[in-house]
């Protein structure tokens, strides 16, 4: 009686913000061939519900004519929070190559003074 929230409500208690499911079990290679395409859209910037829909979009042009019924593809839903996913790899590396410069600079340093303690100057 609950319909499709009594799958994703324990992910919900459970503090997840956005969920990706099935409305139905699926085939496994179509729904391999989906989430990638999904996952490039959504690596692009694009929210979660846009992402899908241009998965769903791009899997029913590039299947063949046999697995583009909807039970291939229509299954997908989105529910929660639909922001896009979005990873600064910039910044991230930024911060990755600061913290590797201040431990280099302080095992310099340290190997300096262990240096001058045991020679004295």
């Amino acid at each position: 009686g609950e319909g499709i929230i009594s799958l994703a409500r324990g992910f919900i208690y459970a503090g997840v913000p956005g969920i990706v499911m099935t409305l139905w079990s699926v085939e496994d290679v179509s729904s391999s061939e989906l989430m990638t395409y999904f996952y490039k859209y959504l690596s692009k910037g694009l929210s979660k519900s846009r992402a899908l829909q241009k998965a769903k979009l791009e899997f029913i042009e590039n299947a063949d004519p046999l697995k583009v019924h909807p039970y291939f593809w229509a299954g997908y839903i989105q529910i929660g929070d639909n922001s896009a996913v979005l990873v600064n790899y910039k910044k991230n590396a930024l911060i990755i190559i600061s913290i590797l410069i201040i431990i280099s600079s302080g095992l310099l340093l340290y190997h300096k003074r262990l240096k001058i303690k045991k020679t004295g100057k």
